[in-house]
């Protein structure tokens, strides 16, 4: 019996790459800049991937707050909400808020697996770059 390798979910993110995401959403860095930060982290989770010849492998999520936060950043008809603490430890996620009915913003997914999908071929990795989401994923139908 075969097992293969991979990576899922996501991973520890850098203060400083945090600082770069806070900065770009203020509006105190460009896209360019900050792509430049989470390029260098993401190439690092790339580098273990690469490392364990991983059969599959996600980005680190490093983008994103949480996995929620994740998924409603591909869909339109949501934003998203306050930091909510998950029960009593220190993990917390952003409440999405519905505003109208949910469908994918196809662009916003195009756009950040192409920029990971370029990442991990200059980082030389094999793998197949899997994306993640929480629960059902809207249909454009």
């Amino acid at each position: 019996m075969q097992i293969s390798k991979s990576i899922a979910g996501s991973y520890p993110k850098n203060p400083k790459l945090a600082k770069a995401q806070a900065w770009y959403s203020a509006g105190k860095i460009g896209k360019e800049k900050y792509e430049k930060y989470l390029k260098t982290y993401t190439m690092k989770v790339f580098s273990l991937a690469k490392e364990i010849n991983a059969s599959y492998t996600t980005d680190g999520l490093l983008r994103w707050d949480d996995i929620v936060d994740v998924t409603f950043s591909f869909v339109k008809g949501a934003t998203k909400g306050p930091l909510i603490r998950f029960y009593d430890n220190n993990f917390y996620y952003r409440r999405p808020i519905i505003t109208s009915k949910l469908t994918k913003d196809d662009n916003s997914l195009i756009e950040a697996m192409g920029f990971s999908r370029d990442v991990m071929k200059e980082a030389g990795v094999s793998s197949k770059l899997k994306g993640v989401f929480l629960g059902l994923f809207p249909t454009t139908d």
